[in-house]
């Protein structure tokens, strides 16, 4: 395994980051319950409430139309760890994004904090932005 071939987490040296061997992909229908299930551990951590369904989740992030991409984390046991989605800005989004911009939104479960699961999620949404222009 090598820095950017989508396996594993480096740091700026090229060398494999406290060993961990997670990976990242585009999320799909079948992520939607541990996606849910990644929100509800945040808001068990920091009591902020949120939906977590298999609806709100499949709504908000994975068949979003306003969505460039939503990337999964996904840890060696092939759970997902956390989640990454990049949408485009249109006119009247609530967080009052300038149209045509994009938000960002990272969901990463307590579990697996510091652990650089946000830095793998920001390289594969990074790569989905410029190539969506």
């Amino acid at each position: 395994m090598r820095p950017g071939d989508g396996h594993g987490i480096w740091d700026p040296n090229g060398m494999p980051f406290w060993g961990t061997a997670m990976k990242t992909r585009a999320a799909s229908a079948d992520d939607a319950a541990e996606m849910g299930r990644v929100l509800r551990e945040i808001i068990d951590h920091n009591g902020r409430q949120r939906p977590s369904d298999v609806d709100f989740v499949m709504g908000r992030y994975i068949a979003d139309p306003t969505s460039i991409r939503c990337t999964v984390a996904i840890d060696e046991a092939g759970n997902v760890v956390g989640f990454q989605s990049l949408k485009k800005a249109v006119a009247g989004n609530p967080y009052d994004t300038p149209e045509g911009w994009g938000i960002i939104g990272t969901h990463i479960s307590p579990k697996v904090h510091r652990q650089g699961v946000g830095k793998l999620l920001f390289a594969a949404t990074r790569e989905a932005a410029l190539q969506a222009g």
